[in-house]
């Protein structure tokens, strides 16, 4: 037997979503689990986001370059650009390349 849909419910789930919060963070102002937001957001074609840190692609390596240039270390570079300092050694080799 299929539950009935609560669209006005629904449509409060996918505003506190497409407002930022995150797809736990709704279903813990509903007191549900995550799939009932899931599904809200599938009935409505609502986009979701992709979990984790983006990609490496916001790097801005000019600026690491220049940060570097002016003796900062890795890890203090990585801080002032506010991503691990891994990463900005990885973007600055690639772009060496």
């Amino acid at each position: 037997m299929a539950i009935p849909r609560n669209h006005e419910r629904e449509a409060v789930m996918v505003a506190a979503y497409e407002a930022g919060a995150s797809l736990s963070e709704v279903a813990k102002r509903f007191g549900t689990s995550t799939q009932p937001v899931r599904d809200a957001l599938a009935f409505a074609d609502v986009a979701r986001r992709r979990r984790g840190r983006p990609s490496g692609s916001y790097l801005d390596v000019s600026l690491a370059r220049r940060l570097r240039a002016q003796g900062l270390s890795w890890r203090d570079v990585g801080a002032r650009l506010g991503v691990p300092y891994g990463t900005v050694y990885a973007a600055l080799r690639e772009s060496a390349r």
